[in-house]
């Protein structure tokens, strides 16, 4: 998982998003991140 994503997730409280990512496979792990990298999660 990007570090800085996982940073980010954390300052913005949405660190639980990451809960059980261990069990995804890592095509859908990396669909998944790629999803909450498109997030504008300072606007949030």
């Amino acid at each position: 998982m990007n570090e800085s994503l996982v940073q980010q997730l954390a300052d913005c409280g949405q660190d639980h998003l990451l809960e059980d990512t261990e069990a995804l496979d890592p095509v859908t792990l990396e669909r998944f991140e790629r999803q909450l990298e498109a997030i504008d999660w300072e606007r949030r």
